[in-house]
């Protein structure tokens, strides 16, 4: 289901004219007179949104990079801390004073920090984008390696790509980040989650799972019973994509229905 989060990114990006990705979010930042400034933090941080009253001016800070333009990560908090700029919200609570380094990257649960998640992936990857995308492929359904080719074009976030088609499909699937043989984060499309394909914050991991084996760049894919992700249900087979992501032990993983 598309969020509010994503409808107002779909507007701000109406609203400012910009109408190819990948997005420039540095210069989305520097329209509004945010004051952008790269920071040597702490290992994990993300960003962070501040107002300043005696400036009159919001200061962003994010992890200094020398790529940070085109750095995916980076983009996507400084697309997050836009989201608590845009959401009304969000921006009355920093004017008050209140400020938090953010967790962006989907698995945190803190209502403010998913819907400035949810905002990021709307804005980094616009409805548009994904429409077309789509209609180029002839078929309603993407594989785990076409949405990371999208997370490139749009310079993005693999989790990012993954979570905003699960938001978009007309597919039944689900999008899992786990660590080890625990689920961080989940998103079933509308399809799937009527038929209760849905996994909650802290549901295992099947040990026989392509995403218990995925521990490289490469794609592992296979399919499993759907009773081992969702004992609930009585789905007979599911076919699942995983890639390690690199950093923090996380792994994505499609689940769907299989194609023939």
């Amino acid at each position: 289901m598309i969020t509010s989060e994503e409808r107002l990114a779909a507007q701000i990006l109406d609203a400012l004219e910009l109408k190819k990705v990948p997005i420039d979010v540095f210069e989305i930042a520097r329209k509004e007179k945010i004051k952008l400034c790269p920071t040597h933090g702490s290992t994990g941080f993300c960003g962070r949104l501040e107002y300043f009253p005696d400036l009159g001016r919001f200061l962003l800070f994010y992890p200094d990079h020398p790529d940070a333009e085109v750095n995916p990560r980076i983009r996507f908090s400084i697309g997050h801390e836009l989201g608590h700029y845009y959401i009304e919200e969000h921006r009355e609570r920093l004017m008050r004073g209140e400020f938090h380094s953010s967790e962006s990257g989907f698995i945190c649960e803190k209502t403010f920090e998913m819907q400035a998640d949810s905002f990021a992936s709307g804005l980094l990857l616009p409805e548009r984008t994904l429409t077309r995308f789509l209609q180029s492929k002839g078929r309603n359904f993407l594989t785990l390696q076409e949405m990371l080719t999208l997370a490139e074009r749009c310079a993005t976030s693999r989790e990012c790509a993954a979570i905003r088609y699960a938001k978009f499909a007309e597919e039944k699937c689900a999008v899992v980040v786990s660590r080890g043989d625990n689920v961080l984060y989940s998103i079933s499309s509308d399809d799937a989650a009527r038929i209760a394909l849905r996994l909650k914050h802290g549901s295992q991991v099947p040990p026989q799972s392509a995403a218990r084996r995925a521990t490289t760049a490469s794609i592992t894919e296979g399919e499993i019973p759907g009773s081992a992700w969702f004992p609930w249900t009585n789905v007979r087979t599911l076919s699942e994509e995983s890639i390690a992501l690199g950093y923090g032990g996380l792994v994505l993983t499609l689940v769907a229905y299989a194609h023939s």
